[in-house]
């Protein structure tokens, strides 16, 4: 996964509460010390944040995924949020080839992949053949599923977000400032270089209840909850 958000960008927003030289007192070269622990930091953030919502997908990327029909009308499960769907293909037996569904067939949101209306060859009677008269009324109201098309579905799908919100990026940085408050206490209390404290990181005490309900909370606002 590449960077949320730049170095240069790192060192605006943090510049004016922790500076390079009270991290690296000794230095020849406190700047650039300073750069690679923001680096560092930036991917220690990201990691966090990823990890607690292995859900979402923060970074647009391409899927394929291969499942089973469900007996409803909608495809969900993917990864959130849905951006574009390439193709949606069926199958019925794994030894049939592959057939693709006609775009005009379904449609999709940020949470799933909507049946509009299954081809007409396909649909399956679920009306009890003992009956002489068919029940229309029960007929139409019924709604096609994915599973009267085949048993098994194959989705290339893309998801993901560009760019990054920027509710997230406020995230990390305070996740980078609590790292960085951590590491200057930790060195007050017993010098040592920030790089070879970053093992001390308490990961429970940087990533607070607050920040965890505050990213639960943007997610939900932006419709990013989705399930693996």
């Amino acid at each position: 996964m590449s960077q949320y958000q730049s170095l240069s960008d790192l060192k605006l927003r943090l510049s004016k509460q922790y500076k390079p030289k009270k991290f690296y007192p000794d230095a020849s070269d406190p700047d650039s010390e300073f750069d690679d622990l923001l680096t560092q930091l930036e991917e220690e953030s990201r990691g966090i944040i990823e990890s607690y919502k292995d859900d979402v997908c923060f970074e647009k990327q391409t899927y394929i995924k291969n499942r089973q029909a469900p007996d409803n009308a909608r495809i969900s499960g993917l990864v959130y949020p849905i951006d574009s769907v390439a193709s949606v293909e069926y199958r019925q037996h794994q030894e049939d080839s592959w057939e693709t569904l006609d775009k005009r067939k379904w449609r999709f949101s940020d949470h799933a992949i909507i049946l509009r209306k299954v081809p007409k060859r396909k649909r399956r009677n679920r009306v009890s053949r003992t009956f002489k008269r068919r029940n229309r009324l029960l007929d139409n109201a019924r709604r096609a599923t994915w599973n009267d098309l085949g048993s098994e579905l194959k989705i290339e799908y893309t998801a993901g977000f560009d760019p990054i919100p920027q509710d997230v990026i406020h995230i990390q940085i305070r996740l980078i400032s609590n790292m960085l408050t951590q590491l200057r206490k930790d060195q007050t209390q017993l010098p040592s270089s920030p790089q070879d404290m970053m093992d001390s990181v308490r990961e429970e005490e940087v990533f607070s209840e607050d920040i965890k309900e505050l990213l639960d909370h943007i997610t939900r606002t932006h419709g990013m909850v989705g399930v693996m």
